[in-house]
């Protein structure tokens, strides 16, 4: 794996962090596209292969990931529709 495409993902990491505690909408879709394109990078081409931490380690961080955005996800739709159904009340 090139130092480039390296140094991508770990800015990447870093603005995916930033947006979550900016509270941006677009946060938690952005940290499950990252932590998915992690994990397919990483069965497809088998990069990062000099990491010491343990496969199934590495594998649990980030399915975590997915499974923490999936929910918050899901909970800000649930929350923007309870919204708009209490607007259209009024």
């Amino acid at each position: 794996m090139s130092i480039f495409a390296i140094i991508v993902f770990l800015f990447w990491t870093l603005t995916s962090l930033g947006m979550i505690f900016d509270k941006s909408p677009l946060s938690w879709i952005n940290e499950f596209i990252r932590s998915g394109t992690f994990m397919l990078i990483y069965f497809k081409i088998g990069a990062w292969n000099e990491f010491r931490i343990p496969v199934q380690i590495l594998y649990a961080a980030f399915v975590g990931s997915m499974a923490i955005s999936a929910v918050a996800m899901g909970a800000q739709a649930f929350n923007s529709t309870k919204t708009m159904s209490k607007q259209k009340a009024n």
